[in-house]
């Protein structure tokens, strides 16, 4: 199967939000989507596609006097469940301010239904692999008064958080370097 959306208003869907959530920031811009899926059985799933936003606007709320301006931002991914095995193929955020990609592999645990004993802790087995950077700079350039709430003074001149994760697994051992 498939779904698709095309320039989806995105202050149509905040216009309904604001109904639950008053202080929610206004919005402006598009989303679009295309994602494809593709099952056979009750064990095998896979999702493939794109989400993105493009001339995302968002001011107000928290942000008070301050407006972020992201012009683009997607979501590209590539899933698969086969069995019991979780493989990330491509997991990739890209936007103006921090991007990240993730990719691996994970042999789920088995669940054993109807066993009124506690089973011992099971963990996947397998490795996941993360990366991210966030820039510190182009977030102080867009929330200058918000960062100012945060700390009177403070201001953002340069800098990033750059994150690298490496998450290995084996059944009854969880690891992260």
């Amino acid at each position: 199967g498939s779904l698709k959306i095309d320039r989806f208003p995105l202050g149509t869907a905040i216009t309904v939000a604001k109904a639950f959530a008053p202080a929610a920031p206004d919005t402006a811009g598009t989303l679009d989507a295309d994602i494809g899926f593709k099952v056979d059985g009750v064990e095998k799933l896979d999702v493939t596609g794109r989400v993105g936003t493009k001339d995302f606007v968002m001011k107000g709320g928290a942000r008070g006097a301050d407006t972020m301006n992201l012009d683009k931002i997607s979501l590209d991914f590539d899933v698969g469940l086969k069995e019991r095995t979780l493989t990330i193929n491509k997991c990739l955020f890209t936007s103006p301010i921090a991007g990240a990609k993730g990719t691996g592999s994970l042999v789920l645990p088995r669940k054993t239904a109807g066993d009124a004993t506690p089973a011992k802790k099971e963990y996947p087995d397998g490795s996941l692999a993360f990366n991210a950077r966030v820039d510190l700079l182009s977030i102080g350039r867009q929330l200058p008064n918000t960062i100012d709430k945060v700390k009177k003074g403070m201001k953002i001149t340069g800098g990033a958080v750059v994150i690298d994760c490496k998450l290995n697994s084996v059944p009854t051992v969880l690891k992260t370097e």
